[in-house]
Formats: structure tokens, sequence, C-alpha cells
């Protein structure tokens, strides 16, 4: 309403809402639309590209898992806590847990009475100084079956390269 001077009198003018929303409207769905087209052309071309590089990476592990239960040694890899990581099959042999009991426990389980209660010290003390009792070295020690019989091995220790995190590697021999 706008008062027209000398007139006494007022002017008044209608406007639709739908016609002022129309352009937004209208602008609103060509946005959607433009952006859920590039949404499933990005996911296609995630899926045709990446697709082989998951192919390959299935594929890599599918073959190291082989090569490490066909191992004839047993190989156990932990963290840089003792944390069990892997745990073959040559090493479930010789323990007698099965690789789904072990991981995630710590490796001290496996090691007889007293040197169980000080494997963490050794491995904190090692990662400290630098200073190896075992590592790089093979040795003859003791292991501790899942029955709690003992078991006498040959064991080499190495660092695995850090790739984010320390870990260890060992490689058992039941002698």
């Amino acid at each position: 309403y706008v008062p027209v001077a000398g007139l006494d009198v007022g002017l008044v003018a209608k406007i639709d809402l739908a016609e002022i929303r129309a352009p937004y409207v209208h602008a609103g769905m060509f946005t959607a639309a433009i952006g859920m087209a590039a949404v499933m052309l990005g996911g296609v071309f995630l899926l045709r590209f990446s697709d082989p590089v998951v192919k390959r990476l299935q594929e890599t592990q599918a073959l190291t898992t082989t090569i490490l239960n066909s191992a004839a040694d047993g190989i156990i890899t932990i963290d840089h806590t003792g944390i069990i990581l892997s745990f073959n099959r040559k090493a479930e042999h010789i323990f007698g847990y099965a690789a789904a009991e072990i991981l995630g426990r710590n490796v001290s389980r496996l090691i007889p009475a007293p040197y169980q209660e000080q494997h963490d010290g050794y491995l904190r003390e090692y990662l400290i100084t630098g200073k190896t009792k075992i590592i790089g070295r093979p040795r003859a020690v003791t292991g501790l079956r899942k029955d709690g019989g003992p078991i006498p091995l040959e064991l080499h220790v190495s660092e695995v390269p850090p790739q984010g995190r320390r870990m260890f590697t060992g490689i058992v021999c039941d002698i």
C-alpha cells in the first residue's frame, strides 16, 4: 500500500509469492541436479580407477599370507608394546595356540617365567636406549606352549623398518 498525495487514496499492488520464489526454486533444482550428476560421475570414476588397485592389494595380501603360512618356521610379529600382530600356521603348531586366540595378546604368553615378567621391560629398554640383547642375534631360548609345557627354540628377532609404528618379527624354529 502506498498513499497517493493529494487524492486521499492509496495504491495497492499484489505480487504472487510464487513468482518471487520461482527463480530461486529453479536455480536450486538445477544446482541439485548438477551436484547429483557430479557425485554419480565421481563414484563411477572412483570405482573404475580404484578397483584394479584394490584387486592388486588383495592379491598381494593373499600371496603374503600364503607365503607366511607355508614357511617352515614359526613367524610372529609384535608391535612396540609386545602385542602379537601376526602368528603363522607353523607358530600355531609350535605353541599350540590358534592365531585367533593369541592375536592381540602380549607375546609374553609364549615365554616361561622368569623371562615372561621381564620381556616388556627389555622391550621398553631397547626402544629407549637402542641397546639390544637379542635383536639381530640368533639365540637358543625356551618357549611356553599353550598347555604350559616348555619348548626348546632357536629364535631370530629383527626390527621391521618403521612405517608409522615400530614392529618386531620373531622367527622360531622348534629344536
